[in-house]
This record gives C-alpha cells, structure tokens and sequence, in this order.
C-alpha cells in the first residue's frame, strides 16, 4: 500500500509499538497526545475490488509506520485525479499511554458523497484529545463513483449490495470496537460525529442494519436525513455513466479495469449536464447512497421514525448562516450585502438552495420580522438556511423524537466569529475548527480562516469542544459552560441557540409556521 512504510527506528517522538488487527503499527507524539495516521483497517478497494463491499485489511509481517496521512479516495480537484484506491485509513488521536477507558469520538469528514477526507487542518484530533481527555478517530473511506455506484441490476452477483462507501464506514467502526481499547479508548462508548455530508452519512448509519451496536451516541451537524434513491433511480444513472464512457451493458465490467480518472469526469460532465440521480437531498452531486434491499431497508429518516437506532442519543444542528460560507472574502461580502430586494426574490423562488415559489412574499415576510434590520442579501442567507438545513434538521429531529426511545438535542450555532474584513456569519462547517480546536486553521468546507481577530473565539471554541465531548461521555450535553440544555420535543421544540452566552429557546425563529410542517 503506497502509504503505509515500515517503522525502521529513525522516527522522531517514537512512542513504542501498538498491536492491532491490522498488525503492529508505530505513531508517534505531540504534547503528551499519541498521533497514529494512516492505519489500514480495510485492504484495497482497486481492480476486482472495486465497487464491492470492502474487506478487512490483513495484517503483514512489517511494523506500520504511522507517522502520515494515508491516500484520500480518488476525486477531481483543481489539478485533476488525486487520491487512491488504496483508501481505508483511519487515524487516532489518544491521550497519554494509560489504559484509561475514554470516550471514544469518531469524525465522519463532509463533501457530501463526493469529495472529502478525514485528513484535513480543521479535523485534527490532537486538541480536542488533550484537553477534553477523548480518543478521536478520523478516517477515509470510498465516496463518489467508486463508493456509490450502483451496479447490481447490470452484473448481479456479488454486486447485488450496494453502498459500498457506508459499508466501509462500518467496517472502520468495527476495528474501532475491536482494537481502540489499546489505545485507551472505550469500545462501548464510542460517539459518531460529522459536519455536512458527514452528517448525511450518519443519518444512514442510523437506518443501517449492520451498524448497530457498533457507535452509542451520535451528533448530526449541518448535514441531517440526506434520502436514499432507489434502484431504478441508481440503475439509470449507471445507464448514463455508462454511456457516457462510451460503454453499454455487455462492457460494464470495463469499469473494473479502466483508471480512476475516466470514471470521475464523466461523472462531473453528467453532474454539469444537470443529470445526477433524483432524491439525496443534496449530497454533493453524482452517485448517492440507495435502498438496496439489502444494506439500507428503507429510507434513513422513515428508519429513524420507525424506531432504527432508537436507544442511540443523537444531537442535531446547524449554523445559522449556512451559505454564507460561500461569500469568501471582502468582495463576496461586498457582493451578497449589494443584492436587491428583487435579485433576492428571484433567488429564493427558484435558487440552488430552496425553491420556495408562490410562497417567497410570504416566507420573506416572516423572517423579516424575525431579522428586522438585515440586508436583502444577509436575510437570504438565514432564509436559505431555514429552507434547506435547518429544514432537513428539523425533519430528522422530529423523526427521531417520535420514536421516544433516546434523547435527541437540537442546536443552532450563532456565533458569527469575523475577521479583519468585520463579521462573517455563522457559515457551513464553521463548528467543526471550534469543536475541534483548531480555529486558526483553515476550515475544511470555506477555505477561509474564518476566525482570525474574532472576539472570544478561545472561549467559544472550549464551549464547542467541551460540549461535543460532554455528549460523547453521558449522552447529555450538558457541562459547567452552559445552561441547562432540554431533551428535543415536538410539541415545544426546545433549541439550545450556541453562542459565548448559549441560551435555550422553545421554537425559535418559528420554521414550521413559515415553512411548513417538517
């Protein structure tokens, strides 16, 4: 595996040898944190692999160098194709060398089901292990094509399962039950979290019969109930790949040989054509998970609602300006505060985000007089974000409240941090550098160091962290650096509104009567 070298002694920061299913791997230390990256916990996905449900990584004879990053799955950037098909790899933050049994916080990366990985700046587990005494786990796994493709009613067989890259998931949370006890973490008490389509993914993971028993709590942010197509749905985007690639049914199994890179642009040409498969709510363009009958039974939130996961306490929510992420810098601030009443109108009547029709005069009504002094453009923004994300949140919340078997909480983050260009909003993914620590980084999602020279950004980022592991070790929220944070329900739709003074708010901003039941 082309990242994965053999420890031979020279390392700095040497931190001794851990057994593990997958053999003896070597990390290293910053701090008093043990660092181990790019441990393979399946074996490559590539050639005849590719598309099926993974396998367990064998153990080899040679000591893992667990000193770097493993391969992301294949994706298109800027510079075309990058990645590899040797992807599985997760990678493990553990304070101190005790035998300890901590919680357990394993992060789900977001780009929707397309792009992505457990690598970046914002996601790096060494804070958030040293000050709140967790274990963090990160991981790569299969996405776009090569994780969602559905190929079952083209080759049968084995090929009949589909939702290979939520199939990895779960493989990766079973070697975190198998194997995390030696690094100090706690196998019966392992937390699930991720921002975007990392939420998206553990909305499925909470329907997935094969997940169950393997995580105990879960938090949802920014990125709730993503739904499943369904296989005619998944076969005629295959169709369409296909013939995109100049192949038919009787070459099909071409896919299995051909480069990564062919796949991924032909998979970006059908997205730009505006031809991805119906439903996903949104999960980054391209293939999407789908109810295959045998790995996913039924849609994610009608799973949820039906009692799938219900002893799981699951925390769900969003920012408050989720789009707002996309205005980066002093001109795109300039340009969303310079939009007209009309361009506005004409935006959320049929927009990226919410197409909201005969109903726009109405909707923008009522959140004017929730937000009385906000430009058109800033006001678009909170609209959208009510249309779209906090919309999905509500559903999944509401599902899961229904089921009335686990606590569910609900949050909106309102901490609006700035910069020297002055305030930026709440933005998409802007929670994960604070839960995390590492607000001076650049945030995965906005690229942006959204933080800089924001007032009290170290007390809200210790709120963040401290409330995220909280959770992960009662299944509550609740800690000394808020008030009292109440169960969800769905009859006073209690909210905890994040911010350096959090307070709790029944209903706010009102969604349903604007928006419509949920």
């Amino acid at each position: 595996m082309a990242a994965i070298g053999v420890a031979n002694g020279a390392m700095g920061s040497d931190i001794g040898i851990v057994e593990t299913t997958s053999g003896k791997v070597r990390g290293t230390s910053d701090g008093g944190v043990r660092i181990f990256k790019g441990i393979p916990y399946g074996e490559p996905t590539g050639g005849a692999a590719r598309f099926l449900p993974p396998k367990p990584y064998r153990a080899r004879s040679a000591v893992i160098d667990a000193a770097n990053y493993g391969p992301g799955c294949p994706q298109l950037g800027a510079r075309g194709a990058t990645g590899g098909e040797d992807c599985l790899v997760l990678n493990i933050w553990a304070p101190a060398t005790d035998a300890a049994k901590r919680p357990v916080m394993v992060y789900l990366h977001g780009g929707g089901f397309r792009t992505g990985s457990g690598s970046g700046a914002s996601s790096d587990g060494t804070h958030l292990a040293r000050t709140e005494d967790v274990v963090v786990v990160s991981l790569n796994h299969r996405i776009g094509p090569l994780g969602y493709l559905y190929l079952g009613d083209i080759l049968g067989g084995d090929y009949a399962v589909g939702n290979a890259g939520n199939l990895d998931l779960i493989l990766a949370l079973q070697w975190v039950r198998d194997n995390i006890a030696a690094f100090g973490g706690d196998p019966g008490c392992v937390t699930i979290y991720g921002v975007s389509g990392g939420g998206k993914k553990i909305s499925h993971l909470l329907a997935m019969p094969a997940a169950k028993g393997l995580f105990h709590r879960a938090i949802v942010m920014s990125g709730a109930l993503s739904t499943a197509i369904e296989r005619p749905a998944a076969t005629a985007y295959t169709e369409r790949l296909l013939a995109k690639l100049g192949l038919d049914h009787s070459r099909a199994r071409e896919l299995l040989t051909m480069p990564a890179a062919p796949i991924l642009e032909a998979v970006a040409a059908l997205s730009k054509a505006g031809q991805d498969p119906e439903g996903g709510y949104g999960g980054g363009g391209g293939p999407q998970p789908l109810v295959d009958g045998v790995t996913l039974l039924q849609h994610p939130g009608a799973a949820v609602a039906a009692g799938a996961s219900g002893a799981i306490p699951v925390m769900i929510g969003s920012t408050l300006d989720e789009p707002i992420a996309g205005y980066q810098g002093p001109e795109g601030l300039k340009q969303l505060e310079a939009m007209s009443a009309a361009e506005v109108h004409a935006r959320l009547a049929d927009g990226p985000f919410v197409k909201l029709g005969d109903r726009t005069d109405t909707i923008l009504a009522h959140y004017r007089k929730v937000w009385p002094d906000l430009s058109p453009g800033a006001l678009m923004v909170r609209v959208e974000t009510a249309g779209s994300w906090r919309y999905l949140s509500n559903k999944l919340a509401d599902a899961k409240a229904s089921a009335k078997a686990a606590p569910t909480f609900v949050y909106v983050m309102t901490y609006a941090g700035g910069t020297t260009d002055g305030p930026r909003g709440a933005g998409h993914a802007t929670d994960v550098p604070l839960v995390m620590g590492n607000y001076a980084n650049l945030t995965e999602m906005s690229r942006t160091p959204w933080f800089a020279d924001s007032p009290h950004v170290a007390e809200m980022s210790r709120i963040m962290g401290r409330t995220w592991a909280s959770f992960a070790r009662h299944g509550k929220p609740d800690n000394a650096l808020l008030p009292r944070w109440p169960a969800y329900t769905a009859k006073k739709r209690e909210t905890m509104l994040l911010d350096v003074k959090a307070h709790v708010v029944d209903n706010p901003f009102h969604d349903r009567e604007a928006m419509g039941a949920a």
